[in-house]
């Protein structure tokens, strides 16, 4: 079996990170060819189906700036389903029904989402979650065609140094560190990170571990620096602008507590990476984070938007080492039972039901 595998690939970006992660296991199984999204790499419908048409099935990570948006008139995936001729798995990463938008805005965006998905040219739809397979199957999409493949957690190099060695790494030496980690956006909860540490000890450092996103064009990550600036903050909130892959393991070896404070996720990269480090988790309690803990209670969750809990979680592990430790190894299971290589042995499955010769 040949895999037509559409993503972005080069790019700086989760979908790209997950997608190399993943495309390793399934190549111990099927022949995969990468077909890139990356900015520029097709300038027309009609080339990049003809790419995915040289495989015996196709598949498509899809983000909506990777088609063209939201805009009926510049959005151009329709134009790549109505030429493909094989069969086609849509993983749908994001998914915008305009829920905080005024009500003309959510109505065109609930068009706008069945006008995409509700296709007989997709023959599976791939999410991570469970809350968006009821929001795609309140769209009118059969559920039978809608799968939870959740986001697996991969394998990573160890960090070689130990905790104490990389806080002197990062002139953090003899502090608390509690970590944000990925791309810098409005939605990950910087600001409610900030106003809990207000309420955490003196020897508490927020170290937020990462940059701008390419695709952010609202300068938030500007924005934070010089808020962080502006309140004197500077000596307890340490950024660190976008890490090289090498720093990673070094960072996430000085972080005692990862904290991922975010206002909505449906799925998260970054969250995985921690996840692969073995680290203690303080989460906001979303539909996402939830499902996790229902798989393997692993996650400290905190009511969403609520710093004064937030700092009330992280104190609670950073306070009682025996809690640290439990926390750390109800993630490590986690991990080891819910990997990047059982979430390709699902998507595996899903290719070979629509395949003809299942593992050719």
């Amino acid at each position: 079996m040949k895999v037509t595998f559409a993503t972005t690939w080069e790019s700086r970006c989760g979908i790209a990170a997950y997608s190399r992660s993943l495309i390793a296991e399934l190549e111990k199984r099927v022949e995969i060819e990468v077909v890139s999204l990356d900015p520029g790499a097709f300038q027309s419908p009609a080339r990049l189906a003809a790419r995915l048409n040289q495989g015996d099935l196709a598949h498509i990570q899809h983000q909506y700036p990777f088609f063209g948006g939201m805009a009926l008139h510049r959005n151009w995936l329709t134009g790549v389903l109505r030429r493909l001729a094989v069969p086609l798995v849509v993983t749908v990463h994001e998914l915008d029904l305009g829920d905080s938008d005024s009500w003309p805005i959510r109505m065109y965006k609930r068009w706008f989402n069945r006008y995409l998905f509700c296709r007989a040219e997709i023959d599976r739809i791939l999410v991570h979650t469970s809350e968006y397979r009821g929001k795609l199957r309140d769209l009118g999409i059969e559920p039978e065609d809608i799968r939870v493949v959740p986001m697996g957690v991969p394998k990573l190099p160890q960090p070689a140094v130990s905790s104490d060695e990389a806080k002197v790494q990062l002139g953090l030496a003899g502090r608390k560190i509690v970590t944000i980690f990925g791309f810098v956006v409005r939605r990950k909860g910087y600001e409610i990170a900030l106003e809990a540490l207000r309420h955490l000890p003196d020897d508490t450092v927020l170290l937020i571990a990462g940059g701008a996103h390419p695709g952010d064009r609202t300068g938030f990550f500007d924005e934070l620096k010089d808020r962080i600036a502006s309140e004197g903050l500077s000596r307890r909130a340490v950024v660190t602008d976008y890490l090289p892959e090498h720093r990673v393991p070094v960072v996430m070896a000085a972080a005692d507590v990862v904290a991922a404070p975010s206002i909505e996720i449906s799925s998260s990269w970054s969250l995985m990476h921690a996840m692969a480090y073995g680290k203690p988790i303080v989460a906001s309690d979303l539909p996402a984070t939830r499902e996790i803990n229902a798989r393997l209670p692993c996650l400290s969750l905190f009511k969403v938007a609520d710093p004064l809990d937030l700092a009330e979680k992280v104190r609670e592990l950073l306070e009682d080492e025996r809690k640290l430790e439990a926390a750390a190894a109800a993630v490590r299971s986690y991990a080891q039972e819910w990997s990047v290589a059982l979430a390709a042995a699902e998507t595996l499955a899903i290719y070979e039901e629509l395949c003809e010769t299942p593992g050719a």
